[in-house]
Order: structure tokens, then sequence, then C-alpha cells
């Protein structure tokens, strides 16, 4: 099933926690860093800066999000933090939702794309690689970095223009239930 990639904004914060604490202890060990307990997941997602960042998902039938690229915007770099639910793997959403991100990065100006992950993570490590990015790994964890090209006006006004339409569809979203 093709599923489209959708902007996020403060409006889905719920549904944030909700992707996030669906993740087992193994999945948020992958994602974090660490085995975040349930608070910590609330107080992560409570604390994004929905102005300075860009959160990108994909969704389920009943509009949950099933895979999410948080992406850090900060000093010509962008940060990316990516989970898939363990169903919805190897549907290709890790390599579209970091596509999209790397469009918005270079929108905003971004010079790089930055992806933090452990090293015992395999999908993460075949997945940088397969994208054309260095890794750098060290002490059990790896930086992969790919380089971005200037921006054109017309990649510009695309990325404000899907963002403006996916703004619409996420105040749509929010009449629709989701599982809590």
């Amino acid at each position: 099933m093709y599923r489209l990639i959708h902007n996020l904004s403060p409006l889905d914060r719920e549904r944030l926690v909700t992707h996030f604490l669906t993740l087992d202890e193994e999945d948020r060990r992958l994602r974090f860093g660490g085995a975040l307990p349930d608070d910590m997941i609330r107080d992560y997602v409570n604390a994004i800066d929905f102005q300075r960042d860009r959160l990108f998902a994909a969704f389920d039938t009943s509009f949950d999000i099933i895979a999410v690229a948080h992406v850090g915007l900060v000093d010509g770099k962008a940060e990316i933090g990516l989970s898939v639910l363990r169903g919805y793997r190897r549907e290709g959403l890790a390599v579209r939702l970091i596509q999209r991100a790397r469009k918005s990065a270079i929108a905003h100006g971004c010079k790089q794309l930055w992806i933090h992950f452990m090293c015992d993570n395999a999908a993460m490590g075949a997945l940088v690689r397969k994208l054309g990015m260095k890794v750098q790994a060290s002490l059990g964890e790896a930086d992969a970095f790919l380089d971005l090209p200037d921006a054109s006006p017309l990649a510009v006004g695309v990325t404000l223009y899907e963002e403006r339409v996916d703004a619409l569809l996420g105040v749509w979203r929010q009449w629709l239930p989701h599982a809590a």
C-alpha cells in the first residue's frame, strides 16, 4: 500500500506520544539511544519545537502514526531521528521519510543531513549507506552525514506549498479518532 508522507504540527502531539509508546524497549533504545520510560517519551514530545524543527509521518488507515522522522534544524545541519513500527517495516517508509526530510532541509538552507545511530542497528546502517551517506563509527555509536546542495527557488516554493497543504490536513486529522 502506498502511504503519503505528511508534515506534522503541534496538533499531532498525542499521536506522536502514542507512536513512541508503541515502540518496545529495544526499538526505543535504537531510536533514542536508551530505552526511555513512558514519562520521558511524553516529555520529549512535549518539548518538540514545531517552529524550528520539522516532523514527517506516515499513517495507517486509522490515521495513527506508523512511521515518523523528527528533523532537528540547527546551525545549518538537519539531524534526523527515525522510527517505523515493526509491522510496517520493509515498505520503504524510512527511505521516503528521509527523502522528505532532505528536501525540507535543503529548502530551509541546511548544508548537511546527519543521522546518529547505534552501531548494532543493522537496518539503519544499511539504510544510510544505501542513501550514500558517509558513516563514522566509534564506541558503539555511529554518525552518518550527507552534504546537501543549495536550494533552488522552485524547491523552496514546492516545500512551502507542501507544508501549507499538510497544515490543512493536520487540522482535519484532529477531528478523526485515534488509538490512545
